[in-house]
C-alpha cells in the first residue's frame, strides 16, 4: 500500500504519538539497566550462584572489540583440589622460572604469545582435561560445550575479599625470617623490598627506605610494572609454595579461600603490642612549609608564616594504620608534594588543606575529628557538633599544634645535641659537632634534621595535658531536672540527674586519652558537651535559659523536654551505655520513661 501524501498529513497526528511512544521505551529500558535484545557483553547475575572465595576471570577475549560469549568465571580452587586428588600440582596449568611459578596460563609473562593462541591454549588444555574424565567414577568431569562455560548466568560468584598487610602480619613475616636466617648478616627484607636500578638494570634493595609494595605496583601494569595483584601472587604464593615443598612449620596460605575467605581473614593471629618497625625514620618531626625562605628566613624576626607544628612521628606509628594512610604517595615529606601552593603531584591539594581539611581522614584534623566517634568521645562531640554546626576552633586551639618556640630554645638544643656544647664556645664555633655519634656538620641537612628532632621533643615534652576538672565542690553532686514553669503540670516528677558522677565518669575517660588531654584547653572544656553554648566557667548557664518551654523554630534548638531527651539518651546511645542493674543507668534503645523519672501519682 502506497500512502499518499492527503494520507500522511491525515496520519502525522499518529506517527507523533508512536514516536514519543518508542523514545519513552528507549528511556525506560536505559533506565532499568536491561540489556539489549542478543548482547552477550555482559554477564547477567544469578541470583541463585554458589558464592566462591576463588574466582579467577578468563577475560582476556576483551583484546576483541566484540565479544561473542560472556567471559569465563573460573573456581581455581575446586580445580586445585581436584589435581591434588589425582597426584598432580600447579604445575598441570603454569609454567615456571627459576623455580618460580608463573601465575599465566601455560606461559611466562616475557613469552610472546597473541590473543587467538592464549584462547586456543585454554580450550585445547581445558576441554581435553575434562574429556579425559568423562564417565570416571573417581573423578568429577567438566563441561566441554561453548555454552557450558561461556554461561550468560553464572553459576557461581565471586565473594572475594581484598586482603593486605598490616603490621601485626609484617611482624609475624618478619619474625618467622628472621628465626630462619642462616647468617646473621643475611637481609630477609631484600626478600619483598626492592626497586628497579635503571642504570644497573636490575632490583636492588633500597636499604632504610623500604615502602610499601603499593607505591610501584598499582592497580594495573604500568610502565611494565607488574599490578599489585600479579605481584603479590607471584611473590607471597611463591614463597607460601616453596616454604610448604620444605615443610616450615609456619607456612602461608597457598589457595585463594586462605587470604581472601572473610572468616579466615577474622582468624588471622594478631600480635599485640607490635615492635616497631625500624627503617631509621625519625622519632620526632618540625612540620614545615618546605619553602627555606619562609623556613629559615634571614630576618626571623620579619617571619611571615604561622609557628611550626612538631611532630611526635614515633607515637603515631603505635597507632593501627599503615603508614600509607598518611605517606599515601611515597614516604617522604608531606610538603614535597602538598606545597603551599597548589601542585600537580599533590592531587592540586594545599599543605594547609592537607593538614586541615575536617573532612579527610587522611589530615591531621580529619582524623582527629574521626577520633571523636570513638564511644568514650562520642557523647560530648556529637551534640556539640549538631549544635554548633562544627568545631569551634579558636586561636587557643589553633596554638595546641602550631606551638611557639620559647626564647632561649637554640642554647638548649645544641647542649643537647651536641652533649655539652654551649653556643659562643669553641667547640661551638668548629665546623663539625657530634650529634648522637655521627658527625653532622654545621647547616647541613643532617644537622637541621637532627636540630628540628630535638627542638620538637622539647616542645612536646613541655606540652601540658589536662586530665582533670574543677574542685570537688565546685561540682554539683546532684541536679533536679525540672519545667521551672507555672500552669505547666508535667505526668512525671523531675529526674534526678548524678551530675557529678556522670563528670567523674567523663574525667577518667580523659585521662585515658592523651588526644583529648592535649586538646581540651582547660579545666571547664568537660563541661562544654552539655552546657554547650555556655562560656566555660564553673557556673554555667542552666539549660532552661536557652532552651524554653517550646522550640522557637529552630531544628537546632529543640524546647526544653526535648532538649533533655536528645542530650541524655542520645548520650547513653552513642557511647554504648548498657544498664548495670535494675536501678542502672538506662541502656541503649531500652527507654522507659520510669528508667529516669517516678510516675507522679493520680
Amino acid at each position: 500500500m502506497i500512502m499518499t501524501k492527503k494520507m500522511c498529513e491525515k496520519n502525522r497526528p499518529l506517527f507523533q504519538r508512536r514516536g514519543v511512544f518508542v523514545v519513552l521505551s528507549i528511556f525506560l529500558l536505559l533506565s532499568l539497566n536491561i540489556p539489549a535484545i542478543g548482547s552477550t557483553a555482559h554477564t547477567a547475575v544469578n541470583q541463585h550462584a554458589e558464592s566462591r572465595t576463588d574466582i579467577v576471570k578468563f577475560n582476556v577475549m576483551n583484546a576483541f572489540e566484540h565479544l561473542e560469549r560472556p567471559p569465563v568465571l573460573f573456581a581455581h580452587e575446586a580445580h586445585v583440589d581436584a589435581l591434588e586428588k589425582v597426584n598432580k600440582d600447579c604445575t598441570e596449568c603454569h609454567k615456571s622460572k627459576d623455580d618460580k611459578l608463573a601465575f599465566l596460563f601455560l606461559r611466562l609473562k616475557d613469552e610472546k604469545v597473541d590473543t587467538q593462541q592464549i584462547i586456543d591454549d585454554m580450550h585445547d588444555k581445558c576441554i581435553a582435561c575434562h574429556k579425559e574424565r568423562i564417565g570416571r567414577t573417581d573423578q568429577k568431569s567438566g563441561p566441554v560445550a561453548c555454552a557450558e562455560c561461556h554461561l550468560k548466568k553464572p553459576l557461581i560468584t565471586s565473594e572475594r575479599q581484598p586482603v593486605g598487610m598490616d603490621k601485626s602480619l609484617h611482624y609475624r613475616h618478619t619474625d618467622t625470617l628472621e628465626k630462619a636466617k642462616v647468617s646473621p648478616d643475611e637481609n630477609i627484607c631484600d626478600r619483598c623490598h626492592h626497586e628497579y636500578d635503571k642504570e644497573a638494570k636490575k632490583l636492588i634493595h633500597p636499604k632504610n627506605k623500604e615502602a610499601t609494595c603499593r607505591y610501584c605496583h598499582k592497580e594495573v601494569e604500568q610502565d611494565n610494572t607488574s599490578s599489585m595483584e600479579v605481584a603479590s601472587h607471584a611473590y607471597c604464593v611463591n614463597c607460601h609454595v616453596e616454604r610448604q615443598k620444605k615443610k616450615e612449620k609456619e607456612n602461608g596460605p597457598v589457595k585463594c579461600s586462605g587470604c581472601h575467605d572473610l572468616a579466615k581473614q577474622q582468624q588471622i593471629k594478631k600480635v599485640d603490642p607490635v615492635p616497631r618497625i625500624e627503617r631509621k625514620q625519625p622519632d620526632m618531626v618540625m612540620i614545615k612549609t618546605g619553602d627555606k625562605a619562609l623556613d629559615q628566613p634571614e630576618k626571623p624576626e620579619k617571619k611571615t608564616r604561622m609557628d611550626f607544628v612538631p611532630f611526635n612521628h614515633k607515637a603515631h606509628e603505635e597507632l593501627p594504620y599503615t603508614c600509607k594512610e598518611c605517606h599515601h604517595a611515597e614516604i617522604s615529606s608531606c610538603n614535597k608534594c602538598h606545597t603551599l601552593m597548589e601542585a600537580k603531584d599533590g592531587g592540586n591539594i594545599t599543605l594547609a588543606q592537607a593538614m586541615h581539611d575536617p573532612r579527610s581522614i587522611y589530615s591531621c584534623v580529619g582524623c582527629h575529628n574521626k577520633s571523636t566517634e570513638d564511644k568514650n568521645c562520642a557523647g560530648c562531640h556529637t551534640f556539640m557538633s549538631v549544635v554548633t554546626g562544627k568545631q569551634s576552633i579558636t586561636d587557643a586551639f589553633c596554638l595546641k599544634c602550631h606551638m611557639e618556640q620559647p626564647a632561649g630554645i637554640e642554647s638548649d638544643v645544641i647542649a643537647a645535641i651536641s652533649g655539652s656544647v654551649a653556643p659562643g664556645s669553641d667547640e661551638y664555633e668548629s665546623d663539625v659537632i657530634a650529634v648522637s655519634s655521627d658527625s653532622v656538620a654545621l647547616g647541613s641537612d643532617e644537622y637541621e634534621k637532627a636540630k628540628d628532632a630535638k627542638i620538637a621533643e622539647i616542645l612536646l615534652s613541655g606540652r601540658e595535658q589536662i586530665t582533670a576538672t574543677y574542685e570537688k565542690d565546685d561540682i554539683p553532686e546532684k541536679l533536679e531536672l525540672k519545667l521551672e514553669r507555672k500552669g505547666i503540670e508535667p505526668k512525671y516528677k523531675p529526674a534526678q540527674f548524678p551530675h557529678r558522677k556522670i563528670v567523674d565518669s567523663i574525667v577518667k575517660k580523659l585521662k585515658e586519652n592523651k588526644l583529648a588531654g592535649y586538646f581540651h584547653n582547660d579545666k571547664g572544656t568537660v563541661c562544654s558537651g552539655c552546657h554547650h553554648n555556655s562560656p566555660v566557667t564553673k557556673k554555667p548557664s542552666k539549660c532552661a535559659n536557652c532552651h524554653g518551654i517550646i522550640s522557637d523554630n529552630n531544628l537546632d534548638k529543640p524546647g526544653i523536654i526535648g532538649a533533655y531527651h536528645r542530650q541524655c539518651m542520645g548520650c547513653h546511645d552513642v557511647m554504648k551505655v548498657e544498664k548495670s542493674g535494675k536501678d542502672g543507668a538506662p541502656g541503649r534503645l531500652e527507654w522507659s520513661c520510669t528508667d529516669c523519672h517516678e510516675k507522679k501519682e493520680i
